[in-house]
Formats: C-alpha cells, structure tokens, sequence
C-alpha cells in the first residue's frame, strides 16, 4: 500500500486503488468496448462482401467476405487465449537500451526501438519494448515493479517518492502525483 514508510518517505509501496471499484468499473467497460469492437470487426468483412455481392451480382465476395471474418476471428482468439495467461508478476529494472530493427522488405529502413529489460522475482526476463514507449523514460535500472495484466501492459512502481507523475492503469494519461483522480478518465490515481 502506498504512503508513508518508516522513514517518512511518501510513495513507497504498491498501491490499494488498483482494486478501487471506480478502477475495476473501468476495466469492466474497456473489456465491453474491446467485444464490441471484436464483434464488429468480425462482421465488418461479411457486411462488406454481401453489399459488394448485391452490388456486382457475384456471389463470391461473400465467400472472400467470410473467409477474411474467419480469420479475424482466429486471430483475436488466440490473441485472448495469450493474454488470459498472462499472470501478475514482481520484478526488477535490470536494463534499459535502444535498438534498431531493419523494417523489412527493399528501402524500408530501421525502426529504433526503446527496451526495459526487467527480471522477475523467479528469475524470468522480461522486455517492455516499442517504438514509442512510456515505460523508457519513467522506469530506471534498479526501480521493483509490478505488472497487472489485467490492463493493457500497465506496471506500477514501487518506490515512486522521487517522481512526479504515474501512469493511468486505464487509459494510460500521465498524472501528475498531487492528483487524486485521473484527469482523463477520473479513476483514482495509482501512486
């Protein structure tokens, strides 16, 4: 629980308000809005090619139409099926570096990529990584976390007293640690 310590240091500690019921009503809506747009995106294709078939009079597109839905639908299956694994896990910052990708394919280029390179409390490494990467800059060598993977890649910190703001475990806005409400989504401030 975040607060004080022995030593009067304010912020250290993980926080209680990721249980706060004004979070988990958040989560709760997020994971309805992530169906619906499951839903959607699963009849988009069908819809499509029905339209296209009345259209152009070719009963094919309606094939093709479910064909793409089919695979949209695999594909979010399996990527709820990895993410229903993921388990809550401490760890700590072990390193931080950029690196750079080629982007594949004739003249594309390289992407850099900005990695946290965390090690959990039973050993096992772990890589934040992206091209645009929050986590970079407020994580630092040495800094305990913890991952909730109940939200989308949110780690709270553990000693936050020399830092000025902490991420929204909801919708990711930087909040400044004097506020007691996410000034984007109004849930409670994780610190």
């Amino acid at each position: 629980m975040s607060g004080f310590d022995g030593n009067n240091n304010l912020y250290i500690g993980y926080s209680d308000k990721i249980h706060d019921p004004a979070v988990q009503s958040a989560l709760k809506k997020n994971k309805i809005a992530a169906f619906i747009f499951f839903i959607l995106l699963i009849l988009a294709p069908i819809v499509i090619s029905i339209i296209i078939s009345i259209k152009n009079d070719d009963n094919g597109a309606v094939a093709v139409g479910f064909g793409v839905s089919a695979i949209f639908f695999v594909f979010n299956v399996v990527y709820f099926l990895i993410n229903k694994t993921k388990r809550q896990y401490d760890g700590v910052v072990v390193k931080k570096y950029t690196e750079r990708k080629h982007r594949g394919g004739d003249n594309r280029g390289y992407m850099t990529y900005q990695v946290v390179e965390l090690r959990t409390d039973s050993g096992r490494k772990k890589k934040i990584s992206g091209t645009v990467n929050p986590w970079y800059d407020y994580l630092h060598e040495g800094d305990k976390v913890r991952y909730y993977p109940q939200f989308n890649n949110y780690y709270e910190k553990y000693d936050k007293s020399n830092d000025s703001y902490v991420y929204c475990p909801v919708c990711m806005s930087k909040n400044s640690l004097n506020d007691d409400i996410c000034k984007r989504c109004k849930v409670p401030v994780i610190k």
